[in-house]
């Protein structure tokens, strides 16, 4: 049987804020929701269908290997290890019986024991031990454990709804003000127009236990929705984070849609935002510097809700050696142009970008023609190295212990440190179809 070639799908980029982005963005929004859902809601709501005992018990099994996928993603290890803390801590509380208490303690002593040695070293969690807790549940365990995280999640919904709106308005009047004082390179019509189309949503960061992309929330561009996960919301710093996922809804973008009468999942994806673009192909690979355009993000929501930065430590450093590391030092001014820039498809195509230009030029002038993009393929290959050794392990402890390796931000720190040349000498990977 000979296959049919698939035809081509047609796009164009479109003017931000233009009746084909709008419409495209209220699609998509329709398509591809944003709820509130936690993680392990689909056991929830099995278990209030009365569904039959094996598909709940497969349905736990499944999840338990999720929180295990978790445990050994940096990003999420730290989530994974918040709900064992506070799972225990509630078993364990000072409102409970001494009966209750040591019915808890029988149950769960083991895990208990596992969790609490895990974490016992200051400022490090042993991913492998984390790992063995978690693999030490049954399924009625783990279904406990997730109509717990399920009941939290429920606060916190609540908790969101009363703070969101609050937020919103603080930083668009602190954005305000750092566009005053020169802090933030866009107009107060732009910062109105950008943020009045941007949804509010709370999101669970164990829903996507291996992503590596989003660490204390997201912000979904073809739905123009910052979601900032219920994790984050519960800590000091819930309220930065928030400022952060807004400050992307107030980047640049380049939008991209498909011509009328063609619709695919991922339709109202954007080829640009800020500075994170997209390769050709649908492999998430296709992400191009990601890093960069998180860290400029993270120092700029900083600067708005006027606290220190604190997400993405590693990548703050690498932009830091890339300002300083060339032949020439970089003006950091000309990185927050292009984070603000939106394509103008209404110009000539030499002048729709001149700050993404003038950007990648004078990192050429530094260093040396499309270093920028060697070093982001440098990332990701490194990125790659580590997930296949994760992948090829034969145990828990050699899958833990690959995983504890530097990613590829922090290796690129390392070699930029030590001869920034060996970078711009490595050979681009192959573009993923």
């Amino acid at each position: 049987m000979e296959s049919i070639a698939p035809v081509p799908l047609k796009h164009k980029i479109v003017a931000r804020n233009s009746p084909d982005h709008l419409n495209t963005v209220e699609e998509t929004r329709s398509e591809r929701p944003i709820s509130a859902e936690a993680f392990g809601s689909d056991l929830i709501w099995l278990i209030k269908q009365g569904s039959d005992p094996s598909v709940l018990a497969e349905t736990a099994r499944t999840l338990q290997d999720d929180l295990k996928k978790a445990a050994l993603n940096p990003s999420r290890l730290p989530y994974v290890v918040k709900l064992a803390d506070d799972f225990i801590g509630e078993g364990l509380g000072e409102s409970k019986t001494e009966v209750e208490v040591d019915l808890f303690s029988d149950k769960w002593g083991e895990f208990t024991d596992k969790i609490h040695g895990a974490t016992s070293l200051i400022g490090k969690t042993e991913p492998a031990a984390i790992l063995q807790a978690i693999s030490s549940l049954d399924t009625e365990q783990i279904t406990e454990l997730i109509i717990f995280h399920n009941n939290n999640f429920e606060k916190s919904r609540k908790a969101f709804e009363e703070k969101a709106p609050a937020w919103k308005n603080e930083f668009i009047q602190k954005a305000q003000a750092a566009i005053d004082s020169g802090q933030l390179p866009i107009t107060r019509q732009q910062l109105e127009d950008r943020i009045s189309l941007t949804n509010l949503d709370l999101g669970d960061g164990l829903g996507s236990p291996t992503s590596t992309t989003d660490r204390y929330g997201t912000f979904e561009d073809s739905t123009e929705t910052a979601v900032i996960f219920q994790q984050t919301l519960r800590e000091a710093t819930g309220k930065k984070t928030f400022f952060h996922e807004l400050t992307h809804a107030i980047s640049g973008r380049a939008i991209n849609i498909l011509e009328p009468g063609q619709r695919y999942e991922g339709a109202g994806d954007n080829q640009r935002i800020g500075l994170r673009f997209l390769y050709p192909g649908s492999s998430p690979a296709r992400i191009g510097l990601h890093w960069l355009n998180e860290a400029r993000t993270e120092s700029l929501a900083a600067q708005i809700a006027e606290v220190g930065a604190t997400a993405y430590p590693s990548e703050r450093q690498l932009f830091s050696l890339l300002l300083t590391s060339g032949s020439q030092p970089l003006d950091q001014k000309l990185f927050d142009e292009a984070y603000i820039e939106d394509y103008d498809p209404s110009l000539a195509p030499a002048d729709r970008v001149p700050k993404w230009k003038a950007m990648y030029a004078a990192v050429n002038q530094a260093y040396a023609p499309g270093f920028l993009l060697k070093l982001d393929q440098y990332i990701k290959a490194k990125d790659l190295e580590r997930i296949k050794a994760m992948l090829q392990a034969k145990s828990n402890a050699e899958r833990a212990k690959a995983a504890e390796q530097p990613g590829g931000v922090e290796q690129a720190l390392a070699q930029i440190q030590q001869n920034w040349r060996v970078i711009q000498e490595f050979k681009l990977l192959p573009r993923a179809a």
